[in-house]
């Protein structure tokens, strides 16, 4: 896998200003996110502290399982990215290890959660990976997978510009709603839950689709002040779209990125 250098998010910047617009963002959209995860946890699949420990393969620098246990639950991550795990571990002292996320043997424990988050799709084999993650859960337990979907609003109305397709070559491949369901049900899991994705979060990805500049990797190179421009058109875009996003997820329309939470069968086999 490729991923540019600042790919990911961070708040601390050798530049005072960007550090303070970081903030910003991350009160406006991480924390959000991040919030998102923990009552998926809590609500829609019912997992409570107790039941065991959740893996979050290709955690970043750990934000999401930090959120996570900081509600007691029992959390692990693996990255390959040395400088997020490095910070993940050092800095908010996480159970996490550096690793090849499509690597052999990765998964040598059993877990009651695990959350695959934007992952999928930069995978030249996503089956083998959900392979491991059902084998890797205990019986009831849950795998959880955010993907962009190939047949969303997005993807219909935007084309070529969706900035899921522009992601190429770090995405490899984006599933159908049908398509995914049916490999999950081919490999063992049993039930199968459908959810929109944070409305700011697809509501970003539209606004990124429509302006590409605001992508962090490529705003965080440039000028500070232009780089924090670009990022406040993406917020300005956000703005406008959130409230047609929001609509379309209420009466189930796919507008982009969806989560699929599914059960391994509760039974011994």
């Amino acid at each position: 896998m490729y991923y540019p250098k600042q790919y990911h998010f961070s708040i601390n910047s050798k530049s005072k200003l960007r550090t303070l617009w970081n903030i910003l963002e991350c009160k406006i959209f991480y924390q959000p996110v991040l919030e998102y995860s923990l009552r998926i946890l809590k609500s829609i699949i019912d997992v409570k502290p107790e039941k065991g420990t959740v893996l979050d393969i290709g955690c970043g620098n750990g934000s999401r399982i930090s959120k996570i246990s900081s509600y007691g639950y029992v959390v692990e991550g693996i990255d390959f990215v040395e400088e997020n795990v490095y910070y993940a571990k050092n800095k908010l002292k996480l159970n996490v290890r550096q690793a090849d996320i499509e690597a052999e043997g990765i998964l040598s424990k059993i877990y009651s959660v695990i959350m695959v988050f934007w992952v999928l799709e930069h995978l030249v084999k996503p089956k083998e990976l959900i392979k491991k993650v059902y084998t890797a859960l205990l019986p009831g337990g849950w795998g959880i997978f955010a993907v962009p979907l190939a047949d969303s609003l997005s993807s219909a109305l935007l084309g070529k510009s969706w900035t899921q397709i522009k992601e190429a070559p770090r995405h490899t491949n984006i599933p159908t709603q049908k398509g995914m369901v049916l490999l999950l049900n081919s490999l063992g899991f049993e039930k199968v839950r459908i959810i929109p994705a944070l409305p700011i979060e697809s509501a970003v990805d539209i606004a990124l689709s429509l302006w590409p500049r605001g992508l962090l990797f490529k705003s965080i190179n440039r000028n500070v002040f232009l780089g924090i421009a670009d990022r406040i058109i993406v917020g300005i875009l956000t703005a406008v779209f959130f409230i047609p996003v929001f609509l379309l997820n209420a009466i189930y329309i796919k507008t982009g990125l969806v989560i699929f939470c599914a059960q391994k069968t509760d039974r011994y086999l």
